[in-house]
């Protein structure tokens, strides 16, 4: 693949969810969460923790700022990923 081929990808595809991702570090006056834990080393995962949830959880169409949090308990036995973007 090309280089950034794989996030050019995934920015069409935001794009089209009506969410616009342009990272640019100033943070947006409204902010949302997401996450998604996986359990037994994933064999079993509930919720996504995607930038999509996230943004769409709070209204968000232009995001601005994306954090990424993981919580790794006893080895991976549970593993805790939180994303938190702000946007506009």
């Amino acid at each position: 693949l090309p280089s950034g081929s794989i996030k050019n990808a995934y920015l069409t595809f935001a794009y089209e969810n009506g969410v616009h991702l342009n990272a640019d570090g100033t943070i947006g006056a409204k902010r949302g969460s997401s996450s998604g834990t996986s359990v037994l080393w994933g064999l079993m995962k509930f919720g996504n923790g995607s930038i999509l949830d996230a943004a769409e959880d709070s209204g968000i169409t232009h995001v601005s700022t994306v954090d990424v949090r993981t919580t790794n308990i006893l080895g991976g036995f549970v593993i805790v990923k939180t994303t938190l973007v702000s946007g506009e």
